[in-house]
């Protein structure tokens, strides 16, 4: 049980080790670069401290260590005074020491860049799939754990590198010092390795429990990034049910977790180098006694020790930082899951170009559901859209109409069936080609923090003033824009909430229009807005009807009067079809809908 245990911890130590090595090798020769300078770096410091033994001899008198000279380029000293030797040797440890630092400055300054270059590819390959996954992955996760991923656990990420560089460059020290103590005394050597095989044993153990933690830790950043997402998205819904207190509550219990995991953190960080040092300690006094009782010199002694002492440091330094990075491997798995599970969802580019509509838009025997549903959301579906007409669609909630919307957007895919476009199968259509020449206006509307040109440049970024302009009286944007004191210059705040919810819908739909798109998306573009507005939206869907393919979902059934076909969906199926006349008289499912209708709004109640 105890073996399989351990095998697991070497095995997730090298899962971590192997997801960021990448990372290392990104720059050419990164790893051969750190490893040559640790191990130059280490043997100048294991010269320095070599060369105490003859210094100590020859201000020992003792003869016998003065002869160790000639064992290390002593041949050279004997050319010069005896009066020389000791300030040539002195001279000697403090320039190899100077080469050892210099040495060191410059492999973390080499590693220091590459951390740096590191850590801003990583997030931008992130973001980057982030924004290339499918948006049925996106809907499936935590907004929380995105944006922990992207906003903390790559900050995570970069330190668990720093650690896995100190692991390294520890490694080579620890070598290099570890075979001066063989070439001092390899007798006393083999007393030493038992105890130092010890010391690595009980703190592994020790160091072990830094991979729950860091589990934990990710699990609760990103619980903590999706509650605090939540709450400031819904600050105005809090405030108005007065529900501070509770999200005060929930926010500290998930405060709290945090406090927890990064405070068992930081405690073990703490422990692991006090209980290092007194074993070493412990170790040391041992040591002293063996040398004592071999009748080892003096010289030789301190020699000896003082490379334990050197030794020491690097060891403690070494567990600290496994410590360190399987507590902060947690995060470069999780960022490598995320990043892995966008790019495996990311939908077919496809290999036909597309630029407009030339023959149809074709739904056949069409049928999807949602990944967390076990039913269909639409079963069935089958209709043709022709170029520079309008669809619309109609039904209760649930009945498949934003369902249809999502399928022709490209967010969401067909379990069965196929849509077509001029007889091409969607997916084979370039993603790219498809995105270009597809607006959308929904009802949730998500304007950017900026001016209102810029938000509205943002449906074609090459956009000149001239079509920014013609967009927005298209859009009956023009109205409201030219009364506001910088015009098209105003800055609109967060989400374009210094507007009204009238005068946000004109301008995302300016900002749909500015593109000149092959096909329009409108969900329920009208529903929830003042009389004026619906007009002026109503205006503005009229005079474009005739120049592209547009797909309508709407509530308000005044709205899809003109449309060329209008579909009634009721259970995720085509209940009826026609024109607005044709099923008002069909006396059906749309002639209720529109009499219920009747007694909600004032306006037209005898039909068409």
């Amino acid at each position: 049980m105890k073996q399989s245990i351990d095998l697991k911890s070497v095995q997730h130590d090298l899962k971590i080790v192997r997801t960021l090595w990448p990372y290392l090798s990104t720059h050419r020769y990164t790893v051969q670069i750190i490893v040559c300078l640790g191990l130059l770096s280490s043997a100048l410091e294991g010269v320095s401290l070599y060369l105490f033994l003859p210094l100590l001899g020859l201000l020992g008198q003792e003869e016998a260590l003065q002869s160790s000279l000639s064992g290390f380029g002593g041949g050279t000293l004997n050319y010069l005074p005896s009066s020389f030797h000791v300030p040539v040797l002195v001279m000697l440890v403090i320039s190899a020491i100077v080469a050892k630092n210099a040495l060191s400055y410059i492999n973390a300054t080499h590693f220091a860049r590459v951390d740096a270059e590191n850590g801003h590819r990583m997030r931008q390959q992130l973001f980057a799939a982030i924004l290339s996954a499918h948006p049925s992955y996106i809907d499936r996760q935590q907004s929380g754990r995105l944006a922990n991923a992207l906003l903390s656990e790559t900050w995570r990420v970069a330190r668990a590198l720093g650690a896995l560089y100190r692991v390294i460059t520890d490694c080579c020290s620890i070598v290099v010092l570890g075979l001066i103590l063989v070439f001092l005394s390899w007798e006393t050597a083999i007393f030493v390795a038992p105890l130092i095989a010890v010391i690595g044993a009980i703190m592994h153990r020790i160091t072990e429990r830094a991979k729950a933690i860091g589990e934990g830790a990710v699990a609760a950043n990103t619980s903590y990034t999706d509650r605090t997402w939540e709450t400031l998205s819904g600050l105005r819904t809090i405030r108005i049910f007065g529900r501070a207190s509770f999200e005060e509550q929930r926010h500290e219990r998930a405060s709290l977790q945090i406090k927890h995991f990064f405070l068992s953190a930081q405690l073990l960080a703490q422990l692991v180098p006090l209980i290092f040092e007194t074993l070493v300690a412990a170790a040391l006094g041992v040591w002293i006694v063996i040398f004592a009782w071999a009748q080892t010199g003096v010289p030789t002694m301190a020699v000896f020790l003082l490379v334990l002492y050197r030794m020491q440091p690097r060891v403690r330094s070494l567990m600290s930082s496994r410590a360190e990075l399987l507590e902060l491997g947690s995060a470069a798995l999780e960022v490598e899951n995320v990043k892995q599970e966008c790019e495996l969802s990311r939908p077919t580019p496809g290999i036909h170009a597309f630029h407009a509509v030339n023959q149809a838009i074709e739904f056949v025997d069409v049928s999807a559901k949602y990944p967390e549903q076990n039913r269909p959301a639409i079963s069935g579906i089958t209709f043709t859209m022709r170029p520079n007409t309008t669809v619309a669609l109609v039904g209760p909630s649930g009945a498949g109409k934003t369902t249809i919307a999502g399928l022709l957007l490209r967010n969401l895919q067909a379990d069965a069936g196929e849509i077509t476009i001029d007889g091409i199968p969607l997916d084979d259509i370039r993603a790219a080609d498809w995105h270009s020449r597809i607006s959308a206006v929904s009802q949730d509307i998500f304007l950017f923090d900026g001016t209102i040109r810029d938000n509205i440049r943002y449906g074609l970024l090459e956009a000149s003033d001239a079509e920014i302009l013609e967009a927005a009286r298209l859009a009956y944007a023009d109205e409201f824009i030219e009364k506001l004191p910088q015009g098209y210059d105003t800055e609109i705040g967060e989400r374009g909430l210094r507007l009204s919810g009238g005068q946000r819908q004109r301008l995302a739909l300016a900002r749909a229009l500015v593109r000149k798109p092959a096909i329009l998306v409108i969900d329920e573009a009208t529903n929830a807005l003042d009389s004026h507005s619906e007009q002026l939206i109503q205006r503005a869907l009229d005079s474009i009807r005739t120049t592209m393919t547009v797909l309508m979902i709407a509530h308000r059934l005044s709205t899809v009067r003109h449309a060329d076909q209008i579909l009634v969906l009721d259970g995720g199926r085509i209940a009826e079809r026609g024109t607005y006349a044709e099923l008002f008289e069909a006396n059906g499912r749309f002639n209720a809908m529109v009499r219920l209708q009747a007694l909600e709004f004032s306006g037209d109640t005898q039909g068409p």
